[in-house]
């Protein structure tokens, strides 16, 4: 499914809309420290840079009806231009953990 993106909400979650409705997505295969951590603001706003404000193609996973147990789809996601957000995120691994702490 092919989705705009509302806003980010940290560095591993943001919000879209779907079907009328916002739907918060957790991307999969990728973790990232959160707001109150070393590095959150950082992995938010790299995030950030990556989706907010555009249109992403989301994979959502088969397992648990492809929601985790806080209700958020669990997703690839993918930029218009088909590179993979968690693989973006992920090669930012070190400049996350040293930029804010």
């Amino acid at each position: 499914m092919i989705v705009p993106v509302e806003r980010v909400i940290d560095g591993d979650t943001f919000v879209v809309t779907h079907d009328g409705r916002s739907e918060r997505v957790r991307l999969l295969d990728v973790w990232a420290p959160e707001l109150n951590e070393p590095g959150g603001d950082f992995a938010k706003s790299f995030a950030q840079s990556l989706v907010d404000g555009h249109w992403v193609r989301l994979v959502i996973t088969a397992e648990g009806n492809g929601r985790d147990s806080f209700g958020r789809f669990l997703a690839h996601v993918y930029l218009a231009d088909a590179r993979h957000v968690s693989a973006l995120i992920v090669g930012r691994t070190d400049a996350t953990a040293t930029k804010d702490g």
